[in-house]
């Protein structure tokens, strides 16, 4: 038995490929692609597996091609990644006739998410939806980046990575965020989610240590339900947070050593820049507003920023993982 894998995808208001009114066939590592529209969602169809398991690695790897395209083209996507479950129809004849329909219907599935079938299966689509369609770049720019994205060999590995998933959707969701603070703060949220925790350098560690014993020796002068106590009790824990490097501090050694890693000599010059660009979110935070050309030039220099450690983190995981 072989499988074939059903993909609903849309672009957000605004975003539409031009000529996209035909179906669009391609073909990479045995794998057939199929892209066609179906009233509001454009369907990817992907076939043959060998088993449902090697359908579920290919999804994976679909959301890496499509996030490969945002991160080249700036193209954003609307799209749920849970597999639905197709529930099959014991008479699948009968079935059909309930719809009105001729010929049978093996089975039912939600258009609206992915799917893994049988291909020898005919399954029917629920759908309550309208057609939304709306307009944006072109698929000859758009198919061989989403190619290109889903032939990296460990592109599934991509989704796999909670940290960079998580960056990458973060990343998707800027392009539809309502307003420039919060498109501004998602793309800081994207780098911030990238980062390591980090600790201060010992010789800090060992200043925060001695300060503790200093804290703990202090509480034993106070009952345990005073200001006095409850405070030091507070600062004490407060100095085991400071043994760690601040955000501010992980986003610049994160931006650093991803570029460092694939030769960018630019690479200490924008984690500086990153820094900058933290300290601008923490004012827009803190008093709610910046200056509009201040927010508008943070906000073009954060998205640069994030774009090229996001492609330098995507690359990096598909061609370590070729010798793992």
């Amino acid at each position: 038995m072989t499988f074939r894998l059903r993909f609903p995808f849309q672009f957000p208001s605004g975003y539409k490929i031009f000529q996209f009114d035909e179906p669009i066939d391609c073909t990479f590592d045995g794998i057939s692609i199929k892209i066609e529209q179906s009233g509001e969602y454009s369907i990817l169809y992907a076939q043959v597996f060998e088993s449902v398991e090697d359908a579920e690695i290919f999804l994976n790897r679909i959301w890496a091609g499509f996030m490969w395209v945002l991160l080249n083209q700036g193209l954003p996507f609307n799209a749920n990644l849970d597999l639905d479950q197709v529930k099959y129809s014991k008479e699948p004849e009968q079935a059909a006739k309930n719809f009105g329909l001729k010929d049978k219907i093996d089975g039912f599935a939600f258009a609206d998410q992915p799917s893994i079938y049988p291909c020898d299966k005919k399954i029917s689509f629920i759908s309550s939806s309208h057609p939304n369609i709306t307009a944006g770049p072109n698929i000859e720019r758009f198919l061989p980046k989403l190619v290109e994205g889903i032939s990296f060999p460990k592109s599934h590995e991509v989704y796999q990575d909670a940290k960079l998933q998580t960056a990458l959707e973060l990343y998707n969701a800027y392009f539809s965020d309502s307003s420039s603070s919060a498109r501004f703060l998602t793309l800081v949220m994207a780098l911030e989610t990238l980062t390591e925790t980090e600790t201060k350098p010992e010789f800090v560690i060992n200043l925060l240590d001695d300060w503790k014993k200093q804290v703990v020796e202090l509480k034993t002068e106070f009952e345990a339900d005073s200001d006095e106590y409850i405070g030091l009790d507070a600062l004490a824990r407060e100095l085991l947070f400071r043994k760690q490097a601040s955000i501010r501090s992980q986003i610049r050694s994160m931006v650093r050593n991803t570029l460092e890693m694939i030769g960018n000599p630019e690479a200490k010059m924008l984690a500086s820049q990153a820094v900058k660009i933290y300290d601008y979110r923490s004012t827009l935070v803190h008093k709610g507003k910046l200056p509009a050309d201040v927010l508008r030039k943070v906000q073009t220099e954060a998205r640069q920023i994030l774009e090229l450690v996001l492609k330098a983190k995507f690359e990096t995981l598909a061609e370590i993982s070729l010798a793992g």
